[in-house]
Parts: C-alpha cells; structure tokens; sequence
C-alpha cells in the first residue's frame, strides 16, 4: 500500500509502499478514503513537542482517518466488514486503570497513540483497534467524520470540560477548525458565543454558524472588549499554539468563570494567582475526548448539519500540505486523499 512515513524528525516525509498490516485479534483493517491534517501531526513531524510526546519513528502519521472496514480479526463483533469508521488518536489504553474504568481511556498511563506510537492514517490502510474506533452514522459524509474525528471530538470535550448551562457565554479564541467546530457544537449546546480571531474570514464563518459577538485580536484587546460588550464570559476555549491568548481568555472571564486550554504551545502559562483565587477561576485543560464523546459529536453532526470546509489534496502532497499549514498559508482544513 501507499504510505507517507516519518523517517526522521524534522525531515520529508517519505511517500512510499510499504507492507499491507493484517489484522489481530480485536482489531480491524480500515480502507482510508479521507485523513485530515493536524496541526499536532505538524509539530510532532518538526521536533516541537517535548521528546516522550514525538513518534516512535518510522511512523505513519495521523489521526483524522476515516474510511471503510475492509477485514476484521478474531473476537471483533462491535464493527463489520462494510461498516464505515473514524481511527481516532487513541489506538487503545489498558482497560482497567481508574481512568479507563471512569471512560478516561485518553489519560491512561499506558494509552498508545495513533501516529505516535502505532501507525495512522497517512496511507491507504491503517490497522486499528475495534473497541476505540468511532462508528460513522447515516448521513454523516466521510469527509466530515474525517475531521471530527479529532477536531471535532476536540471541541466536544472542551465544552464538557466547560460545564456551561444552557444561555451561558463562550468565548472560543482561536478559529481553525477545531475552533469552528467548536462555535457550532457550544450553538447545539444552547450556549452563546465569542469568537475571537486574528483573522476576518474565520470571524464571518464563525458569525454565520452562529457566533453573536466578533473579536478582531488584531484591532481589539480580546477580554477588554468582551468585558465591555458583555460584562466577561462564564468560559473562555482556547485553542492557540502560542500563549498570550490564554492569557486574554484568562482576563474575559467573569467570577466563578472556566478557561479551558485545548492548544499545545509548549510554555509555561503566566496567570496572576491572586485574581485566579479571589475571583475563585478554574483553569482545566482538556485532551481531545471519549469513544462516547466521539461518536455523540459524529451524532449531532449528521443530525444538525454541522460541517467544517474543507480543502484536498493527495497524499503525494503531504509535504507540500505541511509546509503551507506551517507557514500560515493555509489552516489545517485539508484532507488528504491516499
């Protein structure tokens, strides 16, 4: 099969054939059709996460594949062959630590990545595990289920993470796609919504899907702007890969308020104790989500239509899609097609 491989970090991948993996017990062999491109996938490629968190090289990278059951091992009775899934970032956890017992599989100590520590979707077949595979409902397009499989679950976490009510306010800083579907998931939620962004287009998509109050980061101070218009919010997400604007969500929040990190910048993150106590702020990070979060945001998704654009492009590419998703040229909407 065709396959992109990490052969060294911070080095071209490496577009190659490279042997068909055949299923186990409890597993199945899924025929890629779409895999989207992560901004995790980028940085883990150039070296920018801390050591234990890069792949175990030679790796087939990614975690946003979605395509057609071709083969099922023994004992696998969840899937059939036919049936179409998402291979999430979690390949599979221990099962009986107080995590996994709790539905948590994501923080098990002894979680293994897809990507990182087992090859992923960045080819025209990924090996997965049955039990952690999200099964994509009538509907729901391949392509779609292709992002929401990370970015999509992503955002479904961070807003649990959130614990809103129903009328409460949102701020989602940072409006890639996790961003995006962020906006629309916190709609379906019955939450109101800031979107804060650097960049127009993203701020009149997340106003058509559903945003009330816009933020340009570049002409505004986010959080005076949103204290002003709306007297702060009850949680701020942020997804960015640099830290002052988990600062700004920091300072949008209202007393009692939640700010929750979904972005990855490796550095420290400045808060001022004093007002994070005396304004009794809770500050929670969340990492993508559950089976169950994966498939209830697949759900609601095909129920309530709702959807990211998104660009193709060939695995032949998956260099030339790097490099732009690097440079800021293109946001990590693409899929790539094997």
């Amino acid at each position: 099969m065709k396959a992109a491989v990490i052969e060294a970090i911070g080095q071209p991948l490496v577009v190659k054939e490279v042997p068909t993996p055949e299923p186990g017990p409890g597993e199945i062999l899924v025929k890629i059709e779409a895999s989207g491109v992560c901004n995790g996938d980028i940085d883990a490629h150039a070296g920018d996460f801390p050591t234990p968190a890069l792949p175990q090289l030679p790796r087939i990278p990614g975690h946003r594949g979605a395509g057609t059951v071709e083969a099922v091992g023994a004992d696998v009775t969840r899937v059939a062959v036919g049936n179409r899934v998402g291979v999430p970032l979690v390949h599979r956890s221990c099962g009986h630590c107080e995590y996994c017992f709790n539905g948590q599989h994501m923080l098990c100590s002894d979680v293994i990545l897809t990507g990182f520590q087992v090859d992923g979707g960045y080819a025209q077949y990924v090996k997965a595990a049955a039990a952690y595979v999200g099964r994509i409902p009538d509907g729901l397009n391949i392509e779609q289920a292709a992002h929401l499989t990370c970015t999509g679950v992503t955002a479904w976490g961070a807003l649990k993470a959130a614990e809103l009510e129903t009328g409460q306010w949102c701020a989602v800083f940072g409006l890639g796609a996790v961003g995006q579907y962020t906006v629309q998931y916190a709609k379906a939620f019955g939450l109101r919504v800031v979107a804060v962004s650097a960049h127009e287009e993203a701020l009149a998509i997340a106003n058509a899907t559903g945003a009330e109050v816009l933020v340009n980061s570049r002409a505004d101070d986010p959080a005076k702007y949103i204290r002003q218009q709306i007297g702060g919010v009850q949680a701020a997400i942020c997804n960015s890969t640099t830290v002052e604007p988990f600062v700004q969500c920091f300072h949008a929040l209202r007393r009692k308020g939640t700010l929750v990190a979904i972005g990855l910048p490796v550095a420290d993150l400045p808060l001022p104790i004093f007002s994070l106590i005396m304004k009794e702020i809770t500050v929670r990070g969340s990492f993508v989500g559950s089976r169950n979060d994966l498939e209830a945001a697949y759900q609601v998704a095909a129920r309530l239509g709702i959807h990211l654009d998104t660009e193709e492009a060939p695995l032949d590419a998956v260099n030339e899609v790097f490099r732009r998703i690097r440079e800021g040229t293109t946001s990590s909407r693409i899929l790539l097609r094997p």
